[in-house]
């Protein structure tokens, strides 16, 4: 990317104010209608009037000062729109680590094959439900994960005994927990909600946070009635207690 404080002849430091007049000086002297036929004049006012664009609107600005901001933006919205076992990927290349799958092909088929038969349940069970929800009562042996958008809920049921799942949903916990405190002190309340309903009807024994409540709570009193009474309908017609952030 090319150094906008450079094209413009400013330092990091320039006020809007020292960034509109250095525009307009040069945009002057580049200005198409008074070198007709130039083609670098045409490329340098092209240039110019980029970087003005860039730097002279605040959120473009900070974007373009701190790379990690737009870097890290495009990790959640890739982690949002994921499968769990993306968003499982995702969260072992943000932490730099590298997975290797070591499971032979005969293992991966069986794994193909169960997950798919989960899949598939998971699909039938939300099609005959009236919320949506699968019925956790169907089978007690089975532990609920939650998932949240919007305020909409799903579940996905995992073996009591299918420890390398559970292993992959802490992890998710951990994840969900990092990029909801990002959102919620970049002013995004909405999707820190979503992911912080995510690590407190997940989290375990051994994975717990105590400020989730008033972080939720805090977050509800950010967002407007309407949206806030959404998600508290949506947690209610899922059967989840509210009570410790009401």
């Amino acid at each position: 990317m090319p150094d906008y404080y450079n094209v413009l002849g400013l330092n990091r430091n320039a006020s809007f104010e020292e960034i509109k007049k250095a525009y307009r000086k040069l945009a002057v002297k580049y200005h198409p209608d008074k070198n007709q036929g130039d083609g670098f004049a045409e490329e340098k006012f092209k240039e110019l009037s980029v970087a003005y664009d860039t730097l002279s609107n605040p959120n473009k600005r900070e974007r373009y000062d701190n790379p990690l901001i737009a870097q890290e933006e495009m990790m959640a919205e890739m982690y949002r729109r994921s499968s769990i076992l993306r968003k499982v990927r995702l969260y072992r290349e943000r932490k730099g680590t590298v997975y290797v799958s070591k499971d032979t092909k005969t293992v991966i088929l069986v794994k193909i094959f169960v997950f798919t038969g989960i899949l598939f349940f998971l699909l039938i069970s939300t099609f005959y439900s009236n919320d949506h929800i699968v019925d956790l009562n169907v089978n007690q042996n089975k532990v609920p994960v939650y998932y949240f958008n919007n305020g909409n809920i799903s579940t996905e049921l995992l073996s009591s005994e299918d420890f390398n799942r559970k292993t992959r949903v802490d992890e998710l916990v951990n994840l969900n927990y990092d990029l909801g405190n990002s959102n919620y002190n970049k002013g995004h309340f909405k999707e820190a909600l979503d992911q912080f309903l995510f690590v407190y009807y997940n989290q375990n024994a051994e994975i717990h946070f105590e400020d989730l409540p008033t972080k939720i709570k805090s977050c509800f009193n950010q967002m407007g009635p309407g949206i806030t009474l959404h998600f508290k309908n949506q947690l209610r017609n899922a059967h989840l207690d509210t009570s410790t952030f009401e």
